[in-house]
């Protein structure tokens, strides 16, 4: 089960990763609001979920933001 799931979502040390990233290119700021993004809780966002974690295909958003793609996307 563990692993089918790290095929989905990556491992914790491949997402930890890409957040270092994704920060530095986005300069810390997030990608919605462009406010500075937290120390912690940042989240990774992917545009299309079935791509999974790429570079290409997420953003770094702050907790907030994140709240409110996924109520738009109709998630709750």
């Amino acid at each position: 089960y563990k692993e089918l799931t790290y095929d989905e979502t990556g491992n914790p040390t491949q997402r930890r990763v890409l957040k270092k990233v994704k920060r530095a290119v986005q300069k810390n700021k997030c990608a919605v609001c462009n406010n500075e993004l937290p120390e912690r809780n940042a989240v990774l966002d992917r545009f299309e979920a079935m791509k999974g974690y790429t570079e290409e295909n997420t953003r770094l958003i702050c907790k907030e933001c994140d709240i409110s793609v996924q109520e738009e996307r109709g998630y709750r």
